[in-house]
């Protein structure tokens, strides 16, 4: 029994001598006894695009290698200007147009999972937008008008007074308005079309400063847009939709009876609105953006179709729309109360901010000149007046044209 307990014992410190050897394999080295590698050292190849973000320019691409695949482990820097980082990849970085100008800016990027900094120079920024007319900031504007030879034509508040603004950009009063123009536009006549939330739609002579009436409404309006047919379409606080033909007769369509018409804008063979509901419903929202197709050559139109929901556009849903526009390519552009005032709206349904954090907050009205300017009455404080470059031209506007 003895002998058999010796083995035994024998065995097992055996076993536990393997154990602990095996132990003192397995364990790892400290850290400072290995092999330091370092990270893959970001790299910028390229920009997209090219050189310089000339106006238009809402994005910029920076093309290179090891960036961080996460877009909140990448910072962006023109110079010392942080941007909105919207998209990363390892190769690619994409980021809002950033609130500078400069001829010779240094993009710097600089990954969380690096300890080095990477950067591209020199890369030219142009200028997107200026006070334009010489205005103090003082005075309130409540429209605004362009002609054919991109004229523009401001309408003040209180006092009452029209100006042109050539474009040299030397203002001229040329007259004073009877009411307050709500809504103004370029008519075929070569006069300016003045709504002021009256039955009398009047005109005025931009050469001379006279006013006259145009034509008589058959209720108070307050906004409108012509169409290629030499339509006018007129809409207010409760007066529903009106055509008035150029022959003078005044239709009404009896759909937004109720309603509030808070713009109206014609593009490719439709006439858009925005529209107040007092009593919303399931297929009516409260606020929305509708259009109906142009049938006839008379300005018969179509049924009703939802354009925008204005519930559905995110954090500008709790802001106010002012007016909306057109680029010749079907974008929407609405001015809004929000501090990036104007809300993109593409011809797929995508949404997107028209340079944000550069424009200021508000646009109260919108009106796109001849070619790739945008004119912006800026609300809030300021009550400022802004030309945009858009860098692209804007859709037809027929009063002007025809």
């Amino acid at each position: 029994m003895k002998i058999n307990q010796l083995i035994l014992n024998g065995v097992l410190m055996s076993v536990l001598f393997i154990i602990m050897a095996g132990c003192e394999y397995d364990v790892k080295s400290p850290l400072w006894y290995e092999e330091y590698t370092d990270p893959l050292k970001p790299e910028i190849i390229g920009v997209s695009p090219a050189d310089r973000a000339g106006p238009g320019v809402n994005y910029i691409t920076i093309l290179g290698k090891n960036f961080a695949s996460s877009q909140d482990k990448n910072v962006v820097y023109f110079n010392t200007t942080t941007v909105d980082v919207t998209h990363s990849t390892t190769t690619s970085i994409t980021v809002r147009r950033p609130n500078l100008v400069s001829d010779s800016a240094e993009i710097k990027v600089v990954s969380s999972e690096a300890i080095v900094v990477t950067n591209y120079k020199p890369y030219k920024i142009d200028p997107v937008t200026a006070a334009y007319g010489e205005f103090s900031g003082g005075e309130r504007h409540s429209a605004l008008a362009v002609d054919k030879d991109e004229n523009l034509y401001v309408f003040q508040r209180t006092p009452r007074t029209v100006f042109k603004i050539p474009p040299a950009g030397e203002r001229i009063e040329i007259g004073e308005a009877s009411r307050t123009v709500t809504d103004a536009k370029m008519g075929p006549n070569g006069k300016l079309i003045m709504l002021m939330n009256n039955r009398n739609i009047q005109q005025m002579d931009p050469s001379t400063g006279e006013e006259t009436l145009w034509i008589a409404a058959n209720k108070k309006v307050s906004y409108g847009d012509f169409d290629s047919n030499g339509n006018f379409y007129t809409g207010g606080l409760r007066t529903d939709l009106s055509v008035i033909t150029p022959a003078g007769s005044d239709n009404t369509i009896d759909v937004y009876a109720s309603f509030a018409i808070l713009c109206v804008r014609v593009y490719n063979g439709f006439v858009y609105l925005l529209v107040e509901n007092p009593r919303p419903d399931g297929i009516n929202p409260d606020l929305a953006i509708w259009k109906h197709e142009i049938l006839e050559t008379n300005g018969t139109l179509g049924e009703a179709q939802l354009v925008l929901d204005w519930a559905d556009t995110g954090d500008y849903a709790e802001f106010e729309p002012k007016y909306f526009t057109f680029s010749m390519d079907g974008i929407m552009y609405i001015g809004t109360d929000h501090a990036s005032p104007i809300l993109i709206l593409n011809p797929d349904g995508s949404q997107d901010i028209l340079y944000k954090d550069i424009l200021s907050t508000s646009a109260e009205f919108l009106v796109w000149g001849t070619g790739n300017y945008l004119y912006q009455i800026m609300g809030g404080e300021a009550w400022d007046l802004k030309r945009i470059d858009m860098g692209a031209v804007g859709a037809t506007y027929y009063g002007r044209n025809m």
